[in-house]
């Protein structure tokens, strides 16, 4: 039978066991308190949109999604103005795989509360979910413009900068959350890429240099430190950094040939032709690093494949010897001109 009407202020029935599930939610007991819940429905609180709220909210709680769904739906149509219960079953749409319909309810919260920023944040993920990439970047910077202390999204209008925009856009985003990431090593790589890519070579070189403050012991990351004070025009920072790296990198190609392999890796030729050419003052009777200098110089790159090969392969960017054309005689090499020596 219902519940009966308290009058003079004392609880009326359905709010005695109400709060006994309440306080089984406080100890997590979801199951429990959900069963009270639907007691209090059962017995003439059917249309009661508190009650419905929090059964759904406990049985969402209990990752009975279905279920969720049902009694929070039946809630906001009760009482479609709280931006909560909007926000509740739009979360469990999102889990259940059905973005296009959160979107709805995550848009209903913030008609309410339009300054939330995890609210935003979920409107990000799900336009992202059904590829309205433009929605998307929209509510990122209204979750970041909300919440500018909040590293996570720092991080994610930085990546969504990176591929969808101008990477001076991206640089910006980095620096905005570099606050927020001073410890991460990780981050200042990403500003170091990014420096490099606008060719502010001192500030990635710099960038790059805290990142291997932080996490030291990677060679890659120092060759490519040195690789830009290089191009910033400071030599010695750009030896130190490589010397660095080739002592974590004792019996690697860099520690023999110089930065020359380093950028034959890259396949920068340019680069690795005048680190040879260096190399070579230090080195003149190393037969393979002559070689080196020679076919980093070639501009054409079918001739660095005539070039004869010594034993030793050079990596990635040169076929190995079987897959090489036959030998060419050496007037071919130095005129392009069979038979022809210049």
């Amino acid at each position: 039978m219902p519940w009966g009407n308290g009058q003079g202020g004392k609880l009326i029935g359905w709010q005695v066991p109400f709060r006994a599930a309440r306080k089984l939610e406080q100890r997590q007991n979801w199951p429990a308190a959900a069963r009270i819940y639907r007691a209090i429905l059962r017995n003439g609180e059917g249309e009661n949109p508190r009650v419905n709220f929090q059964l759904g909210n406990a049985l969402f709680r209990a990752n009975d999604l279905g279920e969720a769904e049902r009694f929070l739906s039946r809630a906001v149509e009760l009482k479609p103005g709280t931006a909560a219960w909007h926000y509740r079953l739009g979360f469990v749409l999102e889990r259940q795989g059905r973005p296009e319909l959160a979107i709805r309810h995550y848009q209903s919260a913030l008609e309410v509360q339009p300054e939330n920023p995890s609210w935003h944040y979920r409107l990000y993920r799900c336009h992202t979910a059904v590829g309205n990439r433009q929605d998307a970047y929209d509510h990122l910077a209204k979750a970041l413009n909300g919440d500018q202390e909040n590293p996570k999204y720092h991080d994610l209008v930085a990546a969504e900068l990176r591929s969808r925009g101008p990477r001076w856009q991206e640089a910006q985003a980095l620096e905005r959350g570099l606050p927020y990431h001073e410890a991460d090593p990780s981050w200042h790589l990403r500003m170091a890429e990014s420096y490099a890519s606008l060719s502010r070579h001192r500030q990635s070189a710099e960038s790059y240099r805290r990142a291997n403050a932080l996490k030291p012991a990677v060679a890659e990351n120092l060759f490519k430190e040195a690789d830009q004070w290089e191009r910033a025009g400071r030599t010695s920072e750009a030896s130190a950094a490589f010397s660095a790296g080739v002592a974590l990198k004792p019996d690697g190609e860099e520690s023999r040939f110089g930065p020359g392999a380093y950028y034959q890796l890259k396949g920068n030729w340019d680069m690795a032709s005048k680190a040879y050419d260096l190399r070579k003052r230090s080195r003149p009777l190393d037969a393979e690093l002559h070689y080196r200098a020679v076919c980093s110089g070639l501009r054409d790159t079918h001739q660095r494949h005539l070039l004869p090969v010594p034993d030793t392969e050079l990596g990635p960017h040169l076929p190995p010897a079987a897959a090489r054309p036959p030998r060419q005689p050496p007037a071919l090499l130095r005129t392009g001109v069979p038979g022809h020596v210049r």
